[in-house]
């Protein structure tokens, strides 16, 4: 049979709306249940990554002097930048209400630290997820403003799944451990 000379030519074509609405996202987009899951999971390596996302994105369109995996590994002093570069974002939308990014920042300071407080008070830490996703949801309604069809990211994909298994193991060990006798002295 001949190819017909006249016909549309087949290929594959990328959703231009779509590149476009991912350039246009301000922040890093995640829906606040995978944020919890992922960062309870992982023992509070997925906020660390939370972090490093939402400064690479911040460097890309306001800030590119920082070095985002140096202010996400060092969380604890820049937590408090991070989301008032994200309050001034809002502002700049007229979001309401705006974002507390000070209590905020306060309290996932707090509870970071609180793993070093003696037992049963270091369970306190666990809490720290809970003090994201307030600004997770400011920051998806920001998203949603500025890229209304940019991707939400609810689904886990195949590398969150390695990292809710490997987590998983790792709590299991650690439990194990805990339950085991003291040696005698």
């Amino acid at each position: 049979m001949e190819e017909n000379l006249y016909a549309p030519p087949k290929a594959v074509v990328a959703d231009v709306a779509s590149i476009e609405n991912d350039a246009a996202v301000r922040f890093f987009a995640v829906s606040p249940l995978k944020l919890v899951v992922l960062s309870v999971c992982t023992l509070g390596f997925y906020q660390i990554y939370w972090f490093y996302q939402h400064w690479v994105l911040i460097k890309k369109h306001s800030e590119p002097d920082i070095i985002p995996w140096a202010r996400a590994v060092f969380g604890i002093f820049w937590c408090y930048s991070c989301f008032e570069f994200i309050r001034e974002d809002d502002r700049h939308l007229e979001v309401e209400p705006p974002l507390p990014a000070g209590p905020l920042a306060a309290g996932w300071i707090a509870a970071s630290l609180a793993w070093r407080l003696p037992a049963p008070y270091d369970l306190i830490g666990l809490v720290t997820p809970l003090l994201l996703v307030p600004v997770q949801r400011h920051v998806n309604h920001i998203n949603a403003l500025v890229a209304p069809h940019h991707d939400k990211n609810t689904r886990f994909s195949a590398w969150n799944w390695l990292a809710l298994a490997g987590g998983v193991i790792l709590f299991g060990l650690i439990m194990l451990g805990l339950s085991q006798p003291d040696p005698p002295r």
